[in-house]
């Protein structure tokens, strides 16, 4: 066992009083400690309260220790990705790798069982340089983080539902009925062939390329046609 129950005699002005220690060697220091049991009457609710305390042999895992690595090229990191199918290229292991600096510099002597939403929510919130998008790609970076973490021994540990940020892009409006009759109107349009090309686009779902295509292959004709009249 790696705690040991010990009782001792405290002295009062008036007589003297038993309490309950527990006693544990530190891993990371190896010196020898000694805590009070809190609300213990006897040795049974001693070691009921040793029994759920934390394995001492548990190797700590810290979030920097699991990002060290994660996307550098070459890495066990970015073969393991690849290996499971995703096609990793330098642009986006230099994007995800400036986000992980970012996660380290901000959370990186915490294990990432202690990581909070409210932690993390508060530092991007906090975050004035950075527009809505890139506080959500820094959220696709520390999903990563989350499903390395096992690759370390931590395992069990779930992610929590980070809250999204809104993009600050607006979106285009729909065309108003005024502009509709303007744009389709063909006594506006000076050029028959452009007209066509925007009705076979709206008829057809045609993007710009594929109209093009297709003027392109029958232009020939079109001009055949022309020099006839």
């Amino acid at each position: 066992m790696h705690y040991n129950v010990l009782k001792r005699s405290i002295k009062t002005k008036n007589k003297s009083v038993y309490r309950w220690y527990y006693s544990f060697v530190d891993p990371a220091t190896g010196v020898k400690k000694q805590r009070v049991i809190p609300d213990c009457h006897n040795r049974a609710d001693a070691y009921a309260y040793i029994q759920m305390l934390p394995d001492l042999d548990r190797k700590v895992v810290l979030i920097k220790d699991i990002c060290k690595d994660m996307f550098i090229p070459g890495s066990t990191h970015i073969e393991r990705l690849e290996q499971h199918g995703k096609s990793i290229t330098i642009e986006t292991c230099m994007r995800h790798r400036r986000t992980i600096n970012v996660i380290v510099e901000q959370f990186r002597n915490l294990e990432l069982k202690d990581l909070t939403v409210t932690a993390v929510d508060n530092f991007l919130r906090a975050d004035t340089k950075h527009k809505g998008s890139w506080k959500n790609a820094f959220l696709e970076t520390l999903n990563y983080v989350y499903k390395e973490a096992p690759f370390f021994g931590c395992t069990g540990i779930v992610k929590p539902p980070f809250p999204r940020f809104a993009r600050n892009s607006k979106k285009a409006d729909i065309f108003t009925t005024e502009e509709l009759e303007l744009l389709f109107d063909k006594t506006k349009w000076t050029n028959e062939r452009d007209y066509l090309a925007l009705l076979c686009m709206v008829s057809f779902g045609l993007r710009i390329g594929e109209v093009r295509a297709i003027y392109q292959h029958i232009k020939p004709t079109l001009h055949h046609y022309h020099k006839s009249e």
